[in-house]
């Protein structure tokens, strides 16, 4: 004769099926069952006196290069000459791109307080618009997150503006951009690499 189930036990049930997947490894390991592949593999390591590979984590500081040290020294250059109360631009971390990179020149995170440069940028023919593109970015992070008007972002409105006229290089910057010499700057980094 089946016994009946009351509903209180079918939720436990559902709720097991739910979480099986995770419950998996430790049901099987008690029961005496095969272990999974990569505990499998840890342990024949650890018998022959190996130790496994480690994952890499995220917040291992990476050598940083001479180009590195320029980008930071630029930041640190213009936020003490343009913005020198505001300290907390000392905060954000100023990066190289490791993507490839064809229609944007940086980007600036503020909730994340990261400014990314493209790669192609490191090189003769644009490094001498460095600081004028980082000064761009450090507009953003000075202004912080976009203004919403009429249900759209305003990244570049007229306080950006503004502010941005402050550098006197912008408008060689913009030229340079506008010139098609950025596209250029891409195709000859990618043919050297």
């Amino acid at each position: 004769m089946k016994r009946l189930i009351s509903s209180a036990e079918r939720r436990l049930i559902r709720l097991q099926h739910y979480f099986r997947p995770y419950t998996s490894l430790t049901l099987s390991l008690s029961r005496g069952l095969k272990k999974p592949f990569s505990l499998q593999r840890t342990e024949k390591l650890k018998a022959r006196g190996r130790q496994p590979r480690s994952k890499p984590t995220k917040n291992r500081a990476a050598p940083r290069s001479v180009a590195q040290v320029q980008l930071e020294t630029i930041w640190r250059t213009l936020q003490e000459n343009y913005f020198p109360e505001r300290k907390d631009l000392l905060d954000y971390q100023v990066i190289w791109s490791k993507r490839r990179h064809t229609a944007t020149l940086a980007s600036c995170n503020v909730y994340r307080k990261r400014v990314l440069v493209a790669s192609a940028m490191n090189q003769t023919l644009s490094v001498e618009h460095l600081p004028a593109l980082i000064y761009h970015e450090m507009c953003h992070a000075v202004l912080g997150e976009p203004k919403i008007r009429k249900g759209r972002r305003v990244i570049h409105g007229k306080e950006f503006r503004a502010l941005e006229r402050q550098h006197p290089d912008i408008p060689k910057l913009n030229t340079w951009i506008k010139s098609g010499s950025w596209h250029q700057a891409v195709r000859k980094y990618e043919d050297g690499k």
